[in-house]
Protein backbone atom coordinates (compact mmCIF):
# COMPACT_ATOMS: atom_id res chain seq x y z
CA UNK A 1 0.00 0.00 0.00
CA UNK A 2 1.45 3.39 -1.48
CA UNK A 3 0.97 5.86 1.91
CA UNK A 4 1.38 9.64 0.82
CA UNK A 5 4.70 11.09 0.98
CA UNK A 6 3.41 13.86 3.26
CA UNK A 7 6.21 14.58 6.23
CA UNK A 8 5.00 15.93 9.17
CA UNK A 9 7.39 18.24 11.14
CA UNK A 10 6.16 17.76 14.71
CA UNK A 11 3.60 14.96 15.99
CA UNK A 12 1.03 17.60 16.75
CA UNK A 13 1.05 18.07 12.72
CA UNK A 14 0.57 14.93 12.30
CA UNK A 15 -2.41 14.55 14.34
CA UNK A 16 -3.87 18.05 13.46
CA UNK A 17 -3.97 16.11 10.44
CA UNK A 18 -5.64 12.78 11.77
CA UNK A 19 -8.43 15.07 13.10
CA UNK A 20 -8.57 17.13 9.98
CA UNK A 21 -9.19 13.64 8.16
CA UNK A 22 -11.63 12.29 10.94
CA UNK A 23 -13.34 15.62 10.36
CA UNK A 24 -13.71 15.59 6.28
CA UNK A 25 -14.17 12.06 6.47
CA UNK A 26 -11.15 11.46 4.17
CA UNK A 27 -9.92 7.93 4.30
CA UNK A 28 -6.66 8.30 2.50
CA UNK A 29 -5.33 11.35 4.26
CA UNK A 30 -6.44 9.93 7.34
CA UNK A 31 -4.31 6.81 6.38
CA UNK A 32 -1.40 8.81 5.03
CA UNK A 33 -0.73 9.76 8.83
CA UNK A 34 -0.29 6.67 10.21
CA UNK A 35 3.35 4.81 9.72
CA UNK A 36 4.16 2.26 6.98
CA UNK A 37 5.64 0.05 9.76
CA UNK A 38 4.66 -3.94 9.00
CA UNK A 39 2.73 -3.57 12.43
CA UNK A 40 0.64 -0.82 13.45
CA UNK A 41 -1.77 -0.72 16.12
CA UNK A 42 -5.54 1.08 16.38
CA UNK A 43 -7.07 -0.48 19.04
CA UNK A 44 -11.29 1.00 19.49
CA UNK A 45 -13.57 0.01 21.90
CA UNK A 46 -15.78 -3.35 21.23
CA UNK A 47 -13.78 -4.34 18.40
CA UNK A 48 -10.71 -7.11 17.90
CA UNK A 49 -7.67 -4.98 18.10
CA UNK A 50 -6.58 -3.75 14.32
CA UNK A 51 -2.95 -4.80 13.41
CA UNK A 52 -2.40 -3.70 9.80
CA UNK A 53 -2.84 -0.73 7.73
CA UNK A 54 -5.05 -2.61 5.65
CA UNK A 55 -7.31 -3.52 8.66
CA UNK A 56 -7.20 0.29 9.88
CA UNK A 57 -8.29 1.37 6.52
CA UNK A 58 -11.36 -0.79 6.18
CA UNK A 59 -12.73 -0.15 9.79
CA UNK A 60 -12.32 3.25 8.90
CA UNK A 61 -14.27 2.81 5.73
CA UNK A 62 -17.09 1.21 7.34
CA UNK A 63 -17.12 4.13 10.28
CA UNK A 64 -17.55 6.68 7.34
CA UNK A 65 -19.79 4.31 5.39
CA UNK A 66 -22.05 4.12 8.72
CA UNK A 67 -22.08 7.92 10.35
CA UNK A 68 -23.13 10.80 7.82
CA UNK A 69 -21.65 13.40 10.19
CA UNK A 70 -19.02 13.31 12.93
CA UNK A 71 -17.83 16.36 15.45
CA UNK A 72 -15.10 15.89 17.28
CA UNK A 73 -14.04 17.88 20.02
CA UNK A 74 -10.04 16.83 20.90
CA UNK A 75 -8.44 17.81 24.32
CA UNK A 76 -4.85 16.97 25.16
CA UNK A 77 -4.25 16.00 28.42
CA UNK A 78 -0.20 15.04 28.72
CA UNK A 79 2.08 14.53 25.86
CA UNK A 80 5.68 13.59 25.98
CA UNK A 81 8.34 13.56 23.03
CA UNK A 82 11.67 12.14 22.73
CA UNK A 83 13.71 12.51 19.93
CA UNK A 84 12.02 9.32 17.79
CA UNK A 85 8.64 8.79 19.89
CA UNK A 86 6.25 10.47 21.17
CA UNK A 87 3.01 9.56 23.43
CA UNK A 88 -0.17 11.64 23.41
CA UNK A 89 -3.15 11.42 26.24
CA UNK A 90 -5.87 13.26 24.71
CA UNK A 91 -10.09 13.16 26.01
CA UNK A 92 -12.32 12.78 22.72
CA UNK A 93 -16.01 14.13 22.90
CA UNK A 94 -17.16 12.73 19.47
CA UNK A 95 -21.03 12.95 18.04
CA UNK A 96 -22.03 11.71 15.61
CA UNK A 97 -25.24 11.21 13.63
CA UNK A 98 -25.99 7.90 11.41
CA UNK A 99 -29.17 8.12 9.93
CA UNK A 100 -31.81 9.72 12.63
CA UNK A 101 -29.76 8.17 15.36
CA UNK A 102 -27.74 11.18 17.12
CA UNK A 103 -24.93 10.31 19.92
CA UNK A 104 -22.22 11.11 22.11
CA UNK A 105 -19.60 9.72 23.31
CA UNK A 106 -16.35 10.84 25.51
CA UNK A 107 -12.95 8.62 25.05
CA UNK A 108 -9.79 8.07 26.90
CA UNK A 109 -7.09 8.09 24.24
CA UNK A 110 -3.77 7.80 23.41
CA UNK A 111 -1.60 8.01 20.56
CA UNK A 112 2.66 6.72 20.34
CA UNK A 113 4.50 8.73 17.20
CA UNK A 114 7.47 7.77 15.44
CA UNK A 115 9.82 9.46 13.52
CA UNK A 116 11.21 8.22 10.56
CA UNK A 117 11.90 9.21 6.77
CA UNK A 118 8.89 11.27 6.32
CA UNK A 119 9.03 12.53 9.25
CA UNK A 120 6.52 12.13 12.26
CA UNK A 121 3.84 9.22 11.68
CA UNK A 122 1.18 7.77 13.90
CA UNK A 123 2.06 4.01 14.47
CA UNK A 124 -0.52 3.05 17.95
CA UNK A 125 -4.28 4.73 18.82
CA UNK A 126 -5.68 3.06 21.64
CA UNK A 127 -9.29 4.31 22.49
CA UNK A 128 -11.29 3.41 25.57
CA UNK A 129 -14.68 4.29 26.69
CA UNK A 130 -15.33 6.83 30.03
CA UNK A 131 -16.87 4.30 32.78
CA UNK A 132 -20.63 3.89 32.29
CA UNK A 133 -20.79 6.68 29.44
CA UNK A 134 -19.58 9.56 32.41
CA UNK A 135 -17.89 12.50 30.84
CA UNK A 136 -14.59 12.58 31.20
CA UNK A 137 -12.59 14.49 34.04
CA UNK A 138 -11.35 16.95 31.69
CA UNK A 139 -8.98 19.31 33.96
CA UNK A 140 -8.73 23.06 33.55
CA UNK A 141 -6.59 24.69 31.51
CA UNK A 142 -4.92 26.06 35.07
CA UNK A 143 -4.88 22.69 36.45
CA UNK A 144 -3.16 21.60 33.39
CA UNK A 145 -0.60 24.07 33.74
CA UNK A 146 0.39 23.06 37.43
CA UNK A 147 0.92 19.37 36.39
CA UNK A 148 4.52 17.94 35.73
CA UNK A 149 5.24 17.23 32.32
CA UNK A 150 6.44 13.53 32.67
CA UNK A 151 4.63 10.48 31.81
CA UNK A 152 6.11 7.24 33.49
Amino acid sequence: MTLSVHTFATPHDAEMAFYAAIRQRNLDALIAVWSDEEEVLCMHPGIPPLVSLDSIRKAWQEIFRRVNHIQLDVRHFAHWQGSLMSAHQLTEILRTRAGKEVRESTYRVTHLYIRGGHGWRLVCRHISSTQNGEAADIPSEKAMSALPRILH
